[in-house]
């Protein structure tokens, strides 16, 4: 009988703290990523493991993306889209009760057309309505084929 595992890469991007560190922590069940409410606390790309059953998941966490200007956030961006080609998989954190959620993530958005490998994960949802939650997810939707 064959030994069927399996390992996968699962980049988990979006804006600065949108939680992605967050996110990671959870899946992988401890802490491998420092979460604070300080913007740009994940300056490079930080990897946890996940085992269940035969299946290995290697999360990629990522730092935020955003208009960079300096060159540690030039690189910083960098990073964080070069793992667009990295994962398998992409998770695209997305915290809606930011103003103007979409417009924000316009960018990231544009850059992962094409891609029929990403999942819209939207967090903090408890902080909005569920009218305004339905708006956001069918605009994004509607953008991009998650």
């Amino acid at each position: 009988m064959a030994d069927n595992k399996r390992c996968g890469y699962v980049s988990v991007i979006g804006l600065p703290n949108a939680g992605k560190s967050t996110l990671t922590n959870r899946i992988v069940g401890s802490k491998v990523s420092i979460v604070t409410r300080k913007v740009q606390t994940t300056r490079f790309r930080i990897m946890g493991m996940v085992v269940h059953g035969n299946t290995q998941i290697i999360l990629i966490d990522t730092p935020g993306i955003f208009q960079a200007k300096k060159t540690l956030e030039k690189a910083m961006v960098g990073a964080a889209l070069s793992s667009f080609d990295d994962g398998d998989l992409l998770l695209h954190i997305v915290d809606v009760s930011k103003k103007n959620v979409f417009d924000n993530n316009l960018e990231i958005i544009k850059s992962l057309a094409g891609r029929k490998n990403v999942i819209l994960v939207l967090n903090k949802i408890d902080r909005i309505s569920r009218t305004d939650l339905l708006d956001i997810s069918a605009k994004f939707n509607d953008t991009h084929s998650y």
